[in-house]
């Protein structure tokens, strides 16, 4: 890009999933007259995926996201399902779910529900390579790195003055840019904020038992752990929700200490061998959520407008639903020739999807603090109510649609 103004009907900070994701929504689909939009993508640093080795079926990357239905629907609709090669995909055709105080449980069987599979299990950077693929195809998506040093709204158009000195004009620009997002910030756009006191610490298996394509959660006194089945059936990915203090023990002891508190915790059924196959990384968790989803000719989605706990695997997938809610609304008003930059427009995206995500907010919420509690009481009661759910079809496959992308 030359140092001067640059003129684009829509830009994308951040290069991640969401932004990507974007981008190909918007490229994809036929628009009236055969208008085609033109869209910039910039990062600060565009994530560099292009030598990460995905042939090897017993090395995954430490970082996986489990992708429901209806995302599966929305990555079939830009071609970038079709990339995937099934052996990095891992089939979750069930889901077990008990707790450490009691001999309860509840079980998703996708199968008995008329499903092939209830979500696919994929590396993040494995999704992040396939959508940049895609977007090589496209003549009207631009990438480019670039530091944001001022952004001026007004009433017709959105202005980034970038480090270097470069004027990029845009009638919209969609915040795909995290959960520490920049332009949020820099536009005061409040969010509530809840830390969970939690530490997620990740890290991949491998084990002599097959994982049979069954995603097992347990809810400990410490925190949820869930085992994530891998495209290989030895292969699984630990997420651990511990607090920091046990998460910093987890993430620095010797990997045989740490198989043995896995091995504890799931009551030595994980296998006779098990070794690590990833580093074990660590993040801290924390709800965010923001009141508002635009400002003037700037929107957010994603992480950049909320994220949750990971103990139901449903962060990405409301990013994903936010990108396709939102590039519908741009679509429709581009075919009705509206401006797609407006208030009018924004709102009806904000309307149609923070609902929805403050409710999977307030759900995790509750999943958390009430598996957090140790009273017997709620104890007896929590056992009691998994009970009740695990022999209650309906319950059931209404708690399996939600999760699987389709209430």
């Amino acid at each position: 890009m030359l140092n001067q103004e640059n003129n684009y009907d829509i830009t994308i900070v951040g290069a991640g999933i969401a932004g990507c994701l974007s981008a190909l929504l918007l490229a994809n689909t036929k628009l009236n007259n055969n208008i085609k939009l033109k869209i910039l993508l910039l990062d600060k640093k565009i994530p560099d995926v292009s030598n990460l080795n995905f042939d090897d079926v017993n090395k995954y990357q430490s970082r996986v996201v489990a992708l429901n239905l209806t995302s599966k629907k929305i990555l079939s609709q830009i071609g970038v399902w079709e990339l995937f090669e099934k052996i990095r995909l891992g089939n979750i055709r069930k889901i077990s779910v008990s707790e450490a105080n009691g001999p309860q449980k509840i079980e998703f069987d996708g199968y008995a529900s008329g499903y092939e599979n209830l979500a696919y299990v994929v590396e993040n950077d494995f999704i992040q390579k396939k959508l940049q693929e895609r977007i090589k195809e496209y003549k009207n998506i631009e990438i480019e790195e670039v530091n944001i040093k001022q952004v001026i709204n007004n009433s017709e158009k959105v202005q980034i003055l970038s480090e270097d000195n470069q004027i990029i004009n845009s009638k919209l620009i969609i915040a795909a840019d995290g959960a520490n997002s920049y332009l949020r910030k820099y536009f005061n756009i409040d969010v509530d904020i809840n830390d969970y006191n939690h530490t997620a610490l990740v890290v991949n298996i491998h084990t002599n038992k097959s994982h049979n394509n069954i995603a097992r959660q347990k809810f400990l006194k410490s925190g949820p752990i869930a085992l994530l089945p891998l495209g290989d059936s030895n292969n699984i990915s630990i997420v651990w929700s511990n607090t920091k203090e046990n998460a910093d023990f987890l993430l620095n002891c010797s990997q045989n200490d740490f198989i043995e508190k896995l091995q504890e915790a799931f009551n030595f059924k994980i296998g006779d061998k098990v070794t690590l196959t990833s580093k074990r990384l660590a993040f801290p968790l924390c709800e965010r959520h923001a009141k508002d989803y635009y400002f003037n000719r700037v929107v957010l989605l994603g992480d950049a407008a909320h994220t949750i706990h990971p103990l139901a695997g449903q962060g990405l997938n409301l990013g994903i639903l936010d990108a396709k809610v939102l590039t519908d609304e741009i679509i429709n008003a581009v075919n009705n020739k509206t401006d797609f930059g407006i208030q009018d427009v924004l709102l009806r995206y904000q309307s149609k999807r923070r609902g929805h995500n403050q409710m999977m907010i307030y759900a995790m919420r509750f999943f958390k603090n009430i598996y957090g509690s140790q009273n017997t009481a709620v104890s007896i009661l929590r056992n009691m109510g998994i009970g009740i759910c695990n022999q209650s079809n309906f319950i059931k496959d209404k708690i399996m649609r939600l999760a699987v992308g389709l209430e």
